[in-house]
């Protein structure tokens, strides 16, 4: 990976730093995507000097606000005229609904819009270079639900309602994509890491999700060892619009497999963002 540049939302904590943790060791330049800009600098030190690679930089975004999506891609275009690897890794917990100022249910908005605008605004850098990887963490393709006449979720609200549209939504861009990006040199592939983890997102699960993954979860360095992997595996290099569960190809079924949702979710998605 020495001198290749990869962009992962969500890099400061968890399975995001983790991977950024591979990645340095591995000679890449990482750039670690965060709300939290002091969190960040601090896991972008603990980087460097554990691996000895200085190539390690902190982009703050709140992938929940469309002006610092915006921002963030410009700053990153204005530094780096190329991209080989976006990650788009970052994920929350919501116990209640939560809408933000363009009325968007927060989940959906962070999860999804914030990843799908982020993309679009860097695909020119991920086109210029020899062989282009998107990687987007999903949930498994049965539970992916969006639902087109309530994306707000007023007529019902539930974290994992909430998670599964979002991450749903995000498994449909991926699969739009891959068709878009069709005759390039740029691949696209939906994966999860694991179905429990223990990570910081913990805090904000609901105790009865909590509880389970405390006492059976796996840690964010094995969780990371998948993303890791798909990242950077030569053998993938033409992989696409496929889906793994950790490092084993599973087959995409039920909502996101219809290729006229995925259609209309892009549409959609334009309207909603602007891009």
């Amino acid at each position: 990976m020495r001198g290749k540049h990869v962009l992962i939302t969500g890099g400061s904590a968890g399975i995001g730093r983790e991977t950024a943790l591979g990645l340095a060791q591995a000679g890449a330049d990482v750039t670690l995507l965060s709300r939290d800009r002091a969190k960040a600098e601090r896991a972008a030190a603990a980087i460097r000097t554990a691996t000895g690679n200085d190539a390690v930089a902190v982009l703050s975004c709140d992938l929940g606000d469309r002006k610092s999506v915006h921002a963030a891609a410009e700053e990153y275009r204005l530094h780096h005229k190329r991209l080989d690897v976006l990650i788009n890794n970052a994920g929350m917990f919501r116990p209640r609904r939560e809408l933000t100022p363009d009325g968007q249910e927060r989940t959906f908005a962070s999860i999804y819009l914030g990843h799908y605008q982020l993309t679009q605004l860097l695909l020119d850098r991920i086109k210029a270079v020899e062989q282009g990887r998107i990687l987007f963490v999903t949930c498994p393709p049965g539970q992916a639900k969006v639902r087109f006449d309530d994306l707000t979720l007023e007529r019902g609200y539930s974290t994992l309602k909430a998670q599964f549209q979002a991450k749903g939504a995000l498994f449909m861009f991926m699969r739009e994509l891959s068709y878009r990006l069709a005759g390039t040199a740029v691949t696209v592939i939906a994966m999860l890491p694991g179905l429990m983890l223990r990570t910081e997102l913990m805090t904000d699960m609901p105790l009865y999700m909590r509880l389970p993954v405390r006492l059976f979860g796996k840690t964010a360095a094995q969780g990371a060892a998948a993303q890791l992997w798909l990242a950077t595996a030569p053998e993938l290099f033409d992989v696409t619009n496929r889906y793994f569960h950790g490092r084993a190809e599973k087959p995409i079924t039920g909502q996101i497999a219809d290729d006229e949702a995925c259609r209309r979710m892009w549409q959609l998605s334009q309207t909603l963002t602007g891009v």
